[in-house]
């Protein structure tokens, strides 16, 4: 008798509280239907423009030093443009700087397509790969 004097008054303070509920929440779909619809404001497009890329992954002799404190310095200036170098001596006391560059380098930032396809021929004819990246 005691238990279902509890499962009664349970019952009974749910359906209270599901109706206390409903009937205190607003009607969301007939304030989304009353809600006039947002006017089109026309916005400037995004500005695009054409990047170019380059590198170099071919080891190439970049310049002879007369001596070895004048090819330590080209090393310093390459290595600054992120540039792999190698010294190699030569009989003659001159020092051969080769360099390669194997990660891809901004070149230029360009507003129009056929400007950004004339710096990557340009490129090209100097033996470098070179790529186009639209942003």
């Amino acid at each position: 008798m005691f238990r279902l004097h509890k499962v009664l008054r349970a019952g009974v303070t749910v359906l209270l509280m599901l109706f206390v509920v409903d009937s205190a929440t607003p009607d969301v779909s007939a304030q989304k239907a009353s809600r006039p619809p947002k006017p089109h404001v026309p916005r400037a497009g995004r500005a695009h423009y054409t990047i170019v890329q380059a590198r170099d992954p071919h080891w190439r002799v970049m310049t002879v030093a007369p001596n070895h404190e004048a090819a330590h310095i080209m090393k310093l200036r390459l290595h600054r443009r992120r540039y792999q170098v190698r010294l190699r001596q030569e009989s003659a006391g001159r020092v051969l700087v080769f360099a390669r560059m194997m990660h891809w380098h901004a070149v230029g930032i360009f507003n129009s397509t056929p400007m950004a396809n004339h710096m990557i021929a340009m490129l090209r004819a100097r033996g470098m790969q070179a790529r186009i990246h639209k942003v």
